[in-house]
């Protein structure tokens, strides 16, 4: 296949054009048809060159009902003026059986197409007029007693007593349209309104260079994979049991990016079975799950279950090789109880261990006066050091500063076009961040971004890519927090040692450390610390009565007093009385 690259814009038709839709589904044909011609099925081929044939009204049409909610639609909600006569436009798709006439439908599936005043008359007078003021729920239960199972839904509306004066169609070749979508996308979260707001301007992407192969899947069975994660993940969501889920899994697949979205599930359906009490299942999906929490899971549910030894055996394999630095955290807090439920002595103070210790973390305590009901306790902190300890600025940026400096800094190596990053124009990472090899991948890329830190040269690279990529998507880049002042104070109070410091530990787990910075940021005045040699800036992390730090956050204060990074945790207290509501 051909891999010459072409710089490829996220394409979106003008509004003002009346078929808008039409025409980026047209688009979205097209790019599928070229870069996925040896996997689509007949069927498929044969929707592709149908659908170009058909009137434009009935493409129109279709395009509309497919961009709906749901598959079942009554005929006299479907009115589009600019596709003219509804009726004509119906007629080639009844035709091709891409909608249903008339399709059998139960209680259940009727009731959120009809009005409460239609089900009503449905139930009949006698039981209406019992039933007047229940929940509709209520009245679709009686009405499924009253008539169970499916019928066409012209059985429903013939009763001369209630009569319901329309029709039904349904929605037969929605599996298809979906496919395609998947195939472009190579995800179902992104759908028809991506293109709507690119056009708005709601929505911006960088132009990735793409090869003319670069697609999101290799194989059908790539494709029939994604799209049953999907169903078990919506079932899952949904209530269904978790083991009638985990029937329904596919193989692990070998796509990493796909990978990672089986072990996920993998995990999600674990944690559904520890909570109904089946360890087995959940250790089972536990041990197919390459998460580093699948780890921790599994010790967790042999103690549970009162297996320390087995535990203890796990939580010593951790240590030795820890997949991640959570799990390291985690398994220092459980070796001591596990050794004591397994009846093993704790190692003695002066023992080695794998596990470095963690340093103390400063702390500081604040007593304030009172808040108001709703107001966030990080911005009554904001406003207290602002108010009584002059000499600088304190914002509170969260995760939003360090991550979009990151962002900024390594926009080239982030939006490289790796194999197996960038499928389509309208992606806002690569498809790979949350693999292992992210990093190792693009390593000398991420090297070659933060070379100007050493020479303090990173401020001018940053402040332009800010400007020349202003509101483009991007995984790391908040830029309804950033400012250009924001920035420029940020660039001169925290030094590039620090930053590259900061940088290189997101770079291990960039999914995972991109949280858990502290709330607050204090930017001194150059006068108040650049005389003693002092750092300009401190890290504050506050906790408000109750609160305490979550593990993400921990990691990253132990980080940060290991390396002499200036941060703290402020635990805050109320006067009696004016504690938030």
């Amino acid at each position: 296949m051909d891999s010459t690259h072409d710089q490829v814009p996220a394409f979106s038709a003008p509004l003002a054009d009346p078929l808008y839709y039409l025409r980026n589904f047209h688009r979205l044909l097209a790019w599928v048809a070229t870069r996925y011609d040896d996997l689509l099925s007949d069927t498929e081929r044969a929707f592709v060159a149908a659908f170009g044939r058909l009137p434009e009204a009935s493409q129109g049409l279709l395009v509309r009902l497919v961009m709906r909610r749901g598959t079942l639609f009554r005929r006299n909600r479907i009115s589009y003026p600019e596709l003219g006569d509804t009726g004509q436009a119906l007629g080639p798709l009844l035709a091709l059986g891409w909608l249903e006439a008339d399709p059998e439908v139960d209680a259940e599936t009727l009731a959120p197409l009809i009005t409460r005043a239609e089900l009503l008359r449905l139930l009949g007078d006698e039981t209406a007029a019992h039933s007047r003021q229940s929940r509709k729920p209520v009245l679709v239960a009686a009405l499924a007693a009253q008539r169970p199972g499916a019928r066409p839904f012209s059985d429903w509306c013939t009763d001369d007593t209630s009569p319901i004066d329309d029709q039904l169609l349904a929605l037969t070749i929605m599996p298809v349209c979906q496919r395609l979508r998947l195939m472009f996308f190579g995800n179902l979260y992104q759908d028809w309104s991506t293109f709507v707001l690119t056009e708005l301007g709601h929505q911006r992407f960088e132009p990735v260079p793409l090869a003319r192969d670069s697609r999101a899947f290799t194989c059908r069975e790539d494709i029939d994979t994604a799209l049953a994660l999907h169903a078990c993940r919506e079932a899952l969501e949904a209530g269904m049991a978790p083991g009638d889920v985990a029937a329904l899994m596919p193989p692990a697949p070998t796509l990493p990016w796909l990978r990672a979205r089986h072990d996920r599930l993998r995990y999600l359906l674990g944690r559904h079975f520890e909570r109904a009490e089946d360890n087995d299942a959940a250790l089972a999906c536990y041990r197919h799950s390459a998460l580093p929490d699948a780890a921790i899971r599994r010790i967790r549910v042999h103690e549970r279950s009162g297996d320390a030894h087995t535990a203890l055996a796990l939580a010593r394999e951790i240590e030795a090789q820890p997949p991640s630095d959570e799990a390291t955290l985690q398994v220092r807090r459980m070796l001591p109880r596990l050794l004591r439920k397994a009846g093993q002595p704790r190692p003695s103070p002066g023992a080695q261990s794998s596990i470095q210790a963690e340093p103390a973390i400063p702390a500081m305590a604040l007593t304030l006066d009172k808040m108001g009901p709703g107001s966030r306790v990080e911005l009554a902190v904001q406003a207290h050091l602002e108010a009584t300890q002059p000499g600088g600025t304190v914002h509170y940026l969260e995760n939003a500063l360090f991550s979009s400096l990151f962002g900024l800094l390594c926009w080239p190596a982030v939006f490289a076009p790796l194999p197996g990053a960038f499928f389509h124009p309208f992606q806002s990472g690569p498809a790979d961040l949350r693999h292992s090899d992210f990093t190792p991948r693009r390593q000398a890329l991420f090297d070659a971004c933060l070379a100007p830190l050493a020479a303090d040269q990173h401020r001018d690279i940053i402040l332009e890519r800010y400007h020349s990529h202003q509101g483009t998507q991007s995984p790391f880049v908040y830029w309804g927090a950033l400012t250009e002042a924001l920035l420029e104070e940020a660039l001169a109070c925290i030094p590039a040692a620090h930053l590259q410091l900061i940088f290189r530990r997101m770079l291990a787990s960039p999914e995972r450390h991109r949280s858990g910075f502290p709330d607050l940021v204090r930017f001194f005045s150059e006068s108040a610390h650049d005389a003693h040699g002092l750092p300009r800036y401190e890290l504050i992390e506050v906790k408000g009565p109750g609160d305490r730090l979550q593990d993400h956050q921990q990691r990253w204060l132990t980080f940060f007093v290991r390396h002499g990074i200036p941060a703290s945790v402020c635990h805050v207290t109320f006067t009696p009385g004016c504690a938030p509501s």
